[in-house]
């Protein structure tokens, strides 16, 4: 039988969330409603090197939660469900092609040395050339003063994907993370997720038709574009 717990004593303005038991540690999910906006979208170089690939990123930034002490074995889902779908498109004119992603959870904790930490990331409501909507991996947990994060990697870069050959469209994010074997808790308080292509914009949610339609002018659109300022750099 499962069990259901409702956390209630949270601060006002952070996203709480449900636990139930599983074989191993308690699930929490955390619900996150998200309304993208045009200053969420920047363009930047998305690798720290000199010639570190230009991307679009959608950056959701810190989003409160818990606060939510995590043992080991526990799991924690954040769902982002967005208000409005985002749009990346591929650019086949582009010399650096793929995807890349990027996620981040704050907290605290007294542990002294990085540990693995295995991660899933999910795009949800797609529409689109999409790839692969699960992505699999391995993260780290790691001590700083006076904080606990886990990042993706150490390096605390984007991980880059080939998502699409073209675009594809998603309404929501999830990120699931399970918690190595640790001597005490993590207790975490923000959610990051980021997203970058060679172009991302903010679409109102249409039909599955005239999205594809958008799609595909889009791309049509930024591919010309590209092709009109190289001539005009000649």
């Amino acid at each position: 039988m499962r069990t259901f717990i409702f956390i209630t004593s949270v601060a006002i303005g952070t996203v709480c969330s449900t636990g139930r038991l599983a074989a191993q540690g308690t699930i929490y999910e955390f619900p996150i409603p998200i309304a993208p906006s045009s200053s969420q979208l920047s363009t930047q170089e998305v690798i720290f090197s000199p010639n570190g690939p230009v991307k679009t990123v959608w950056d959701s930034g810190n989003v409160s939660v818990g606060p939510k002490a995590l043992s080991s074995g526990d799991t924690v889902v954040f769902d982002f469900a967005l208000s409005s779908l985002l749009l990346a498109s591929d650019l086949a004119s582009n010399s650096d092609t793929n995807e890349m992603i990027y996620w981040f959870v704050s907290g605290s904790g007294p542990l002294t040395t990085s540990l693995t930490m295995q991660y899933e990331w999910q795009f949800l409501s797609t529409s689109g050339a999409l790839l692969a909507s699960n992505i699999f991996g391995y993260g780290v947990l790691r001590p700083i003063p006076g904080q606990l994060q886990g990042v993706i990697n150490a390096s605390q870069t984007f991980r880059e994907l080939n998502l699409t050959d073209s675009s594809f469209a998603f309404g929501g994010l999830r990120l699931t993370l399970t918690v190595p074997n640790m001597p005490s808790f993590w207790v975490i308080n923000g959610v990051r997720m980021d997203f970058a292509s060679d172009n991302v914009q903010i679409v109102p949610e249409p039909t599955a038709k005239s999205l594809a339609g958008l799609c595909g002018t889009i791309v049509v659109f930024m591919r010309c574009w590209q092709g009109r300022s190289s001539k005009s750099k000649i």
